[in-house]
């Protein structure tokens, strides 16, 4: 007999966010340019991702209050370790190493942004103003970044969107007030 298996509240949500960028799940939105060498540093070209890159490492930023979840599995995996598994195994057989962050001391805290609600033009800016460093040479960047508030678009905000990705940049966000959100599951809110 097999032993039963217990995965913790939080591997939704960190499956839930590799989804939100793997598929551009939740939302989307168009993030503009998508070549490598404009000098932009959330700029990414899938054709380079594929021939050029060797290490893709994912930075985790996060506001006071909106701290990702890290813990480990019964059997000591850690939490994030799940994402770079992933991630890995769909880039297998491509030559590329994954880096993910498994602790807070590993992860970026940032200055509260006193935000309410979040534009896709804001989260982009935000993004921009923390990570300069560009997409080229053979290391590329996936840039997740945790924020309070909600998603807001065309002037109406939509608290139940809990993350957002980008078409052709590569940042995810994930709203910490919408895991809270009444109507979602209990084993979402548990993780954080």
């Amino acid at each position: 007999m097999k032993p039963r298996i217990t995965l913790s509240p939080a591997v939704p949500a960190i499956l839930t966010a590799a989804l939100l960028l793997i598929n551009q799940g939740c939302s989307s939105e168009d993030g503009g340019g998508t070549n490598t060498g404009t000098g932009d540093p959330l700029a990414l070209s899938l054709p380079w991702v594929y021939s050029s890159m060797t290490s893709l490492t994912f930075t985790v930023s996060y506001e006071p209050d909106a701290e990702p979840h890290i813990g480990t599995l019964w059997d000591g995996t850690p939490y994030w370790c799940i994402l770079q598994n992933n991630v890995g195994a769909l880039l297998l057989g491509r030559g590329i190493t994954v880096n993910v962050p498994w602790d807070l001391e590993d992860m970026d805290p940032i200055a509260d942004q006193a935000e309410e609600s979040w534009t896709g033009t804001e989260i982009l800016a935000l993004a921009r103003s923390l990570h300069t460093a560009s997409t080229s040479g053979s290391t590329g960047y996936i840039h997740v970044l945790f924020l309070n508030g909600s998603y807001e678009k065309d002037n109406v905000v939509i608290p139940e969107v809990t993350g957002l990705a980008f078409s052709g940049i590569p940042v995810l966000a994930i709203f910490k007030d919408a895991i809270f959100y009444p109507g979602h599951s209990p084993a979402i809110a548990r993780f954080s």
